[in-house]
């Protein structure tokens, strides 16, 4: 485990109603396309396939897409991860913004893909 990364704001802007949940908190939201919310979230530490089940956060526009989100030191550093189906040692680094520590925005993109940009 290392620096805290905290979402500090979601914002959907996929054109339709998308989900983010904290499977660490168990806090979730629904947000209509172009809609907000202030959030207090640590991104989870996970970097062994155990202990994915409850550290990791998740955004979901329904059953056709799923990001899976944490943050784990590889060989490559300490970054936030993501992949559309679950646990990778290597999980790609979230953009553009991927180094762990600090506070972050989490955005739903209009092309479905997710931004992860410094809040401030």
């Amino acid at each position: 485990m290392g620096v805290v990364t905290t979402v500090t704001f979601i914002f959907n802007a996929s054109g339709g109603t998308a989900t983010f949940i904290n499977r660490e908190t168990g806090m979730s939201w629904s947000l209509d396309s172009s809609i907000g919310q202030h959030t207090s979230w640590a991104v989870p530490w996970c970097c062994q396939p155990g202990e994915f089940g409850l550290h990791h956060l998740e955004v979901s526009t329904g059953p056709a897409l799923t990001y899976f989100i944490w943050q784990c030191t590889e060989g490559d550093g300490a970054y936030v991860r993501q992949s559309t189906d679950g646990f990778h040692f290597a999980g790609e680094h979230m953009f553009p913004s991927g180094a762990a520590g600090g506070d972050r925005a989490l955005v739903l993109r209009s092309d479905l893909s997710l931004y992860l940009g410094y809040a401030g």
